[in-house]
């Protein structure tokens, strides 16, 4: 068996060759194939059957769970408000206001300036930033502190990146998200009601436009104006709960690029001519991973980051570089470019961070975008 988990994440541009390398192990022995099973994870499914593919790319998904079990409905648990066409787009200031008119409220962003500067505005007392600025340890502490505010029914006021939209369980009662594509969306509304505690008509989903958010581009960029020309057009949203509605909205964002944008390296042609390393260099699910750091300036764990640095310095050893990975940050080239002078290399090929590394944003690169993807 093969299973992609959360499949709607896959870049659209792979949609063709992913797809196509899945047919080959799906198709029966019979057939040249190895007769696998491939299973499909999602809430938001994707069109793998799409018309701009070819035929012996087309995977034709049968659901698990049957039709008559009306899962969407049942489990139906939030209310989303859609911007409408008038509707002024909102700064970081009116986002903050909305968010602090709530006992406790999340407010997804997409990118992590966004982020900060909605933290910055959100400034009394019970306000969370989480952005992939933070290292993994970081963000981990922060969650914990969340969820028990969310547990004793403290004041709780997050700000986040779409971090927060995969594998974070977290159960807020009004939730803010900066228009996006659709399956972000979906994704960021299951943290709120996540539970199921309260009514859905009182878990309220609220999807802006911003005054001052920046996009970065390609399909994400696409995917958001989709969406927003599919709410101009029908007065509303998708509705969420609607697994055609989902279907509606991949098919129309796929025909966005052309005819070819569904394998946008070029990748099938590199595997119809066998030419598979190129295939393999040119299929990436991450465009730059970005460099990976460790931010010894995290004062509360800053001994034990320098011991473990230390440790590593004696001695190559996996366990300690997996330790390490709690406190690295990555940051994109776009940054490494302007603060590389903060970096120093130690034994064992590690890069440092001697930067500045904030307690509540981690590292803040003020000169630069950084998108989050």
């Amino acid at each position: 068996m093969v299973a992609l988990d959360e499949c709607q994440t896959l870049p659209p541009g792979l949609v063709a060759p992913t797809c196509g390398t899945l047919r080959q192990p799906a198709a029966p022995a019979a057939d040249g194939g190895l007769g696998c099973t491939v299973v499909l994870c999602t809430a938001t499914q994707p069109v793998f059957d799409h018309a701009l593919l070819k035929p012996d790319e087309r995977l034709a998904a049968a659901e698990i769970i049957p039709p008559d079990a009306n899962l969407f409905a049942s489990l139906k648990r939030v209310a989303v408000t859609w911007p409408k066409r008038d509707d002024p787009k909102l700064s970081w200031a009116d986002v903050a206001a909305r968010m602090r008119e709530q006992p406790s409220a999340l407010c997804v962003v997409n990118t992590k300036t966004a982020a900060r500067a909605v933290y910055v505005e959100l400034t009394a007392g019970g306000a969370f930033h989480l952005s992939t600025g933070m290292c993994p340890k970081h963000r981990r502490e922060k969650l914990e502190v969340i969820k028990d505010r969310l547990k004793i029914a403290l004041p709780c006021h997050v700000v986040s990146t779409q971090l927060i939209e995969a594998g974070v369980d977290v159960d807020f009662p009004f939730l803010m998200r900066e228009l996006t594509p659709l399956a972000s969306v979906i994704q960021a509304a299951g943290r709120c009601n996540r539970e199921g505690k309260r009514v859905w008509q009182d878990s309220r989903v609220v999807v802006f436009r911003s005054a001052e958010g920046a996009l970065p581009g390609g399909w994400y960029t696409a995917g958001r104006d989709k969406l927003e020309q599919i709410t101009a057009a029908n007065g509303d949203g998708p509705r969420v709960d609607d697994p055609g509605a989902i279907n509606k909205y991949f098919r129309r964002l796929y025909f966005t690029g052309g005819p070819g944008a569904l394998d946008g390296s070029g990748v099938r042609e590199l595997r119809r001519t066998l030419k598979f390393q190129a295939a393999a260099e040119a299929y990436k699910l991450v465009a730059d991973a970005g460099q990976p750091v460790v931010v010894r300036a995290w004062k509360p764990h800053a001994t034990e980051i320098e011991d473990l640095l230390v440790e590593l310095a004696a001695a190559l050893r996996k366990s300690t570089y997996r330790a390490l990975a709690r406190f690295q940050v990555n940051l994109l080239p776009s940054q490494t470019a302007k603060v590389g002078y903060l970096l120093g290399e130690r034994p064992g090929g590690v890069l440092v961070w001697d930067g500045v590394y904030d307690e509540d944003a981690g590292i803040v690169e003020e000169t630069a975008e950084v998108f989050v993807l």
